[in-house]
């Protein structure tokens, strides 16, 4: 059994497959599974999902994970409310932020969005009373 807690933060564009990575995990975490520890997949034949409002949390306590997903809307309009959401989710357990990018799109489009949420997590880290991993 897993005996320590965990926060990981999604963090990317729209598109970029947090939601999807998000449902594959909690999946892999609820699987019976004794071998690889690997569940199904979502599936892909699901009507389409509307796009996530603001930053959603999954909360996954099973004996392969004890942690919280939170998964963050990547459209710009929700933009200003992700800094001060995050800094009150980071203030009290360190969090791992995974940077998802959508891999399809331009180079120039990557790594505008690498800067953006690199100096957003950045900034939100700094204001930390324990270190966080980007």
């Amino acid at each position: 059994p897993v005996h320590t807690y965990g926060k990981v933060i999604m963090c990317g564009d729209s598109g970029a497959g947090k939601t999807t990575l998000t449902e594959a995990t909690i999946c892999c975490s609820e699987s019976n599974s004794e071998g690889d520890g690997i569940g199904e997949p979502p599936s892909t034949k699901r009507s389409p999902k509307p796009v996530t409002a603001g930053i959603i949390s999954h909360r996954i306590k099973s004996s392969k994970a004890n942690m919280t997903i939170y998964d963050l809307a990547g459209h710009r309009e929700y933009y200003s409310s992700h800094s001060s959401i995050l800094e009150l989710i980071s203030n009290t357990t360190p969090s791992v932020f995974l940077l998802l990018v959508n891999l399809l799109l331009t180079l120039k489009e990557i790594t505008a969005q690498v800067y953006y949420w690199s100096a957003m997590i950045g900034n939100v880290c700094s204001k930390c009373p324990q270190q966080s991993s980007i």
